[in-house]
């Protein structure tokens, strides 16, 4: 049994980040996001915030409320199916200035070299999936990082988006 097509393109669009030689180690999750994307929100009410302190998470979210879908040709659908892949690190209190609380800068520009690694790995690929899907439109990083959660919860969070185009048949 195939998945469904948002499925399908978050798993291929997980593989390819997994696959890669970054900067830094993770393993990348496929999920269903717990977070909301209104970054004007608190960062604790926002279900951005993680729990576990000095581990590096990498979600892979496709929305399916968000997809859009149409005829593309006799017998085709075309679904536009959004992408976000969430960088994101809780820093203890060994990473922080004891005198003002910051995080230290080095640490910071470490996670934002990774969210461009993975945006440019992003930018130059085509997925491996069963609908060869492509990118409608080139993802975008459109925060890196949310200062609001550095400052309110002492977290990195970058954030990447884009839209993969795949046609299927009816």
């Amino acid at each position: 049994m195939s998945d469904a097509i948002s499925v399908g393109i978050a798993k291929a669009v997980t593989s390819l980040i997994d696959a890669a030689t970054l900067s830094q180690d993770f393993t990348p999750e496929r999920s269903y996001a717990e977070w909301e994307l209104d970054l004007s929100k608190q960062a604790k009410d926002s279900g951005w915030e993680l729990s576990d302190a000095d581990k590096l998470h990498v979600d892979v979210v496709a929305h399916t409320t968000q997809q859009d879908s149409e005829l593309s040709g006799r017998g085709f659908l075309r679904y536009s199916v959004p992408v976000q892949i969430a960088i994101r690190k809780k820093f203890g209190q060994e990473a922080q200035d004891d005198d003002t609380g910051r995080i230290a800068i080095a640490k910071i520009d470490e996670l934002i070299k990774l969210t461009e690694e993975i945006h440019v790995l992003l930018t130059e690929a085509d997925l491996d999936d069963q609908y060869n899907s492509k990118w409608n439109d080139a993802p975008k990083i459109i925060a890196a990082p949310v200062k609001a959660h550095l400052r309110q919860i002492s977290q990195f969070t970058g954030i990447i988006e884009g839209t993969f185009d795949s046609h299927v048949s009816v």
